[in-house]
């Protein structure tokens, strides 16, 4: 009786789809279709993410309290006749905080939402079987950032500390050497390494050639961290001589200025 597929493409679990239901009447009398539930697959209900409360569509769509949502149709179909009508259909994540980070780890891929139809006869009223709609999702641009953010910002840190290590002596490495260290590095390295991670994951959002040059499938929130260590592994030294040559901080943590020596063109840094 029901047919359903979805309008759009390449779609996000944290973005609104439309899904087209078309409605036939096969049998000889007049049914009244009275709602369309769709349900949501456990996987993403497990991971937290909600129907998005007080969404309407052009058929008056309701979030209800369980993992569905149900649109009212309150239409009747004349024997044989088709009856098409839209449904979107939107999750929302949890508020951010630190027992919330489920949705971050749901992989892209194929889910399933079953779809039921209730419509009413001579006879009474009766739900259709279960039809399921198969919807493949990508995995968010802002997760793939966060994964990116998290991996370069991880291997920074423990590139800062094996730095330290091998320019001081035991006893010498303070707190206040590391985390004069680690501003230097979250002012300069990690912000283009974030914007190299950025530029990455776009053009592999767009480009398929430049997809198998980075052989990485951008597929959860995983791939962002691979993303995101593989840019700081690359930019990290870059921007580290960047430092040195403008007067930023040298390897042991210590401030330093830029000199010309008149033997050689080449810059040098100095201590205060």
């Amino acid at each position: 009786m029901i047919t359903p597929r979805v309008l759009t493409t390449h779609n996000s679990p944290l973005e609104p789809f439309d899904i087209e239901l078309t409605l036939k009447n096969p049998s000889t009398e007049i049914l009244s279709v009275k709602t369309v539930t769709v349900d949501y697959p456990s996987a993403l209900v497990s991971a937290g993410l909600t129907p998005r409360p007080n969404l309407q569509t052009e058929d008056q769509l309701t979030a209800q309290p369980l993992p569905q949502t149900q649109a009212s149709i309150e239409h009747d179909v004349k024997p044989g006749e088709t009856l098409v009508r839209i449904v979107t259909v939107a999750l929302e994540r949890p508020p951010l905080a630190v027992g919330n980070v489920r949705w971050l780890f749901v992989p892209s891929g194929e889910y399933i939402f079953p779809i039921v139809v209730s419509y009413s006869d001579p006879s009474g009223v009766r739900a259709d079987p279960e039809n399921d709609l198969a919807v493949s999702f990508e995995a968010p641009f802002s997760v793939l950032i966060i994964g990116a953010l998290a991996g370069a910002f991880i291997v920074g840190i423990l590139r800062t500390w094996m730095m330290l290590l091998q320019t001081h002596r035991a006893g010498q490495l303070n707190l206040s050497i590391f985390f004069r260290r680690v501003g230097a590095f979250v002012g300069l390295q990690l912000p283009v390494s974030l914007l190299i991670a950025i530029l990455a994951i776009v053009l592999a959002k767009i480009s398929t050639e430049f997809r198998g040059v980075l052989r990485i499938e951008l597929s959860d929130f995983w791939a962002g961290f691979l993303v995101g260590v593989l840019a700081q592994s690359t930019t990290g030294p870059i921007a580290e001589a960047l430092g040195r040559v403008v007067g930023g901080v040298q390897p042991n943590g210590e401030p330093g200025v830029v000199v010309v020596t008149e033997s050689s063109p080449v810059l040098s840094r100095e201590k205060e």
